[in-house]
């Protein structure tokens, strides 16, 4: 009356299964409210069959809950290890048709804590839209698609190997036609408001590590637009922000930048005995006011814990240099 099923592809172990199962050659599988266990918590599954397109496609549809850990160990996913609590969820595996295997899941992640800064934050009374669609297709590629309600949606494709071959991030409600290509994460959309302060002390002092920096030589940043950028007392607001590598191997990276305030771009060579090339069009400083109070510390200063003996050499051209309004 216990019985196991594994689908190696999806990672997916259910056992402890109770219930009626029904199977023939005609219909294929079927049952309803099965009881099981998934990811090590119990879970309500229903089992059926359709011919689509004179193939047989199976679909087993369940619900449940699941907790942060397992969810992690399940996908494998590093990002995941920030998820703390767990949810409620319900998900689908459709085996057969015109691909191999599709899985979905989706969940309000009420329950669930994403303990990261704003806008990326999630509270665990908070219920956040969520919805994981994981594909594998004919050839043996595999792509994984994440959508978060008010935050943007990720699409993450891999090779055979389940090695990384391009993704794409798409920040905000709307979504884009542009594509990731061969080698590059790409980062477009719209961020509302991004605070730097709260980023920089929560990552402040951590190492980076060799998976850090090889996911940055990936890195490609088009079109990503941020209404209010803030760090310290400084705000740069209608900012457009592109990045770019240049090169094979060892690449060059570009960076552009444009607002009311700031409108220019930096080159970082490939080697580092190179100069920087700072390029700037205008570059628009606040006003840094007074303190008769020689012991008191400026707040109102965005470059007032910066050391200038810090820099890398660099060739600086600024045409339009102002400060103050």
């Amino acid at each position: 009356d216990k019985g196991r099923f594994t689908h190696k592809k999806a990672n997916l172990v259910v056992d402890k299964i109770q219930g009626t199962l029904d199977f023939s050659t005609d219909d294929g599988l079927a049952a309803e409210s099965l009881q099981a266990s998934l990811l090590g918590s119990p879970v309500t599954v229903g089992i059926d069959t359709e011919s689509v397109a004179g193939k047989q496609v199976t679909r087993f549809d369940w619900n449940g809950h699941i907790s942060a850990e397992a969810l992690q160990q399940w996908l494998a996913i590093d990002a995941l290890s920030l998820l703390e609590g767990s949810t409620a969820y319900e998900g689908q595996l459709t085996v057969g048709g015109n691909k191999p295997l599709e899985l979905k899941v989706t969940s309000d992640l009420f329950g669930m804590e994403l303990e990261l800064p704003a806008p990326a934050s999630i509270a665990r009374d908070q219920k956040t839209r969520t919805e994981l669609t994981f594909d594998v297709l004919p050839d043996g590629r595999e792509t994984l698609t994440v959508r978060l309600e008010g935050l943007g949606y990720s699409h993450i494709q891999l090779d055979q190997k389940r090695q990384l071959t391009s993704a794409l991030v798409n920040f905000g409600s709307g979504s884009t036609d542009l594509q990731a290509q061969g080698g590059r994460v790409l980062v477009t959309g719209v961020i509302p408001e991004l605070n730097l302060n709260p980023w920089y002390q929560r990552f402040k002092g951590q190492p980076v590590g060799d998976s850090e920096k090889s996911m940055l030589r990936w890195l490609q940043v088009k079109d990503l637009q941020i209404d209010s950028l803030s760090y310290q007392n400084y705000e740069l607001k209608g900012l457009g922000l592109d990045l770019e590598q240049q090169g094979e191997g060892l690449r060059a990276l570009l960076v552009s930048v444009s607002s009311e305030n700031i409108d220019g771009s930096l080159l970082i060579p490939a080697d580092s005995s190179e100069p920087y090339q700072l390029d700037m069009n205008r570059l628009y400083l606040p006003e840094i006011k007074s303190d008769n109070n020689s012991n008191s510390k400026r707040t109102d200063d965005p470059f007032g814990q910066f050391d200038p003996r810090q820099l890398p050499d660099a060739d600086i051209d600024i045409k339009h240099l102002k400060l103050g309004k």
